[in-house]
């Protein structure tokens, strides 16, 4: 048996500039602090990473400080999506098996439409799926993460740290 953090594989979601001019300022630093933390503890234990940018064309690149912080990561990929899920249009699900990500950790903007719809098909093709709070968010809603609390399905917890912390002792 692994460590779920031998077979995660991390997701970043829509953390494009144009979508990011919809969040306050000081919501933004701390979703994009919390990312950063994620970001370097891939790093730190070869966790892949996938980046999904939406119709970057129109929407503009993942947020700098996000990209840098990728950089350091061996294994990621950068995939464009021109629908509200990751796995329409592209080779998510392929990179993922490539990755022998069982357990996705998704993260980003749009909680109630993008990275619902991602996790929503994730689930659908037998990938167990988990978020905390402070790295996704939901933009004009004030319970983004009610769609998120089936226990039998998703792993939810309320802070980065504790979604590590769950990598680290849990088993695949």
């Amino acid at each position: 048996m692994a460590k779920i953090s031998e077979c995660t594989t991390v997701l970043l979601i829509d953390m494009q500039y144009n979508f990011l001019d919809y969040v306050y300022d000081d919501v933004k630093e701390s979703l994009i602090y919390s990312q950063v933390k994620v970001i370097n503890y891939c790093a730190l234990k070869d966790i892949p990473l996938v980046i999904l940018e939406y119709a970057p064309r129109l929407f503009g690149k993942t947020n700098r400080r996000l990209s840098e912080a990728a950089k350091s990561v061996q294994r990621k990929v950068l995939l464009e999506k021109n629908t509200r899920s990751g796995f329409n249009d592209t080779n998510l699900e392929e990179v993922l098996h490539y990755f022998e990500g069982k357990n996705l950790y998704l993260m980003g903007i749009f909680t109630d439409q993008c990275v619902q719809k991602t996790a929503e098909d994730a689930v659908k093709r037998g990938f167990r799926v988990s978020i905390s709070e402070d790295v996704t968010n939901g933009v004009g809603i004030k319970k983004p993460m009610r769609w998120f609390r089936f226990p039998a399905v998703y792993v939810y917890a309320k802070t980065y740290l504790e979604m590590i912390e769950i990598m680290e002792n849990g088993i695949c």
